[in-house]
């Protein structure tokens, strides 16, 4: 298992919870008692910032979204953004569980970590299942 790439794909599971998330929030803007000059740019901006983040982060298309990450024998981690690939070491704070894995990254020579939302539908069963066992061996 070690230097096996694990390329991610978009998780239909964040992209129905962000919806439901986005779809709750018009709801609630809706039902406030507030006149509708105040609903109308609410709803457009909470429907502008939700396709966005839809966009963005569901889909996988922002510049600083990690689309593969690979093990290394020195238990660094190569991490493929859409835009570039850097050597990371897995932070102590990452989060994993059988639905979704919360990997966080700290990159050479940058002060913010990199993190990444690893769903059970983002690879394929046997992949998630080996990146688990991965992890949790480290």
């Amino acid at each position: 298992m070690l230097g096996q790439p694990f390329n991610l794909k978009p998780s239909l599971l964040y992209i129905c919870m962000a919806s439901l998330v986005l779809s709750f929030s018009c709801v609630i803007v809706i039902i406030l008692p507030i006149t509708v000059y105040f609903k109308i740019p609410i709803m457009i901006a909470l429907l502008w910032y939700g396709s966005w983040i839809l966009f963005r982060f569901g889909f996988l298309k922002s510049t600083h979204s990690i689309i593969q990450i690979k093990r290394q024998q020195d238990n660094s981690w190569l991490v493929h953004t859409t835009m570039a690939t850097y050597v990371a070491n897995l932070r102590g704070d990452s989060t994993v569980t059988q639905v979704v894995s919360v990997l966080r990254f700290q990159i050479q020579n940058n002060r913010f970590p990199l993190s990444c939302l690893v769903f059970c539908d983002s690879l394929p069963y046997d992949c998630h299942r080996k990146l688990l066992v991965v992890l949790r061996n480290l």
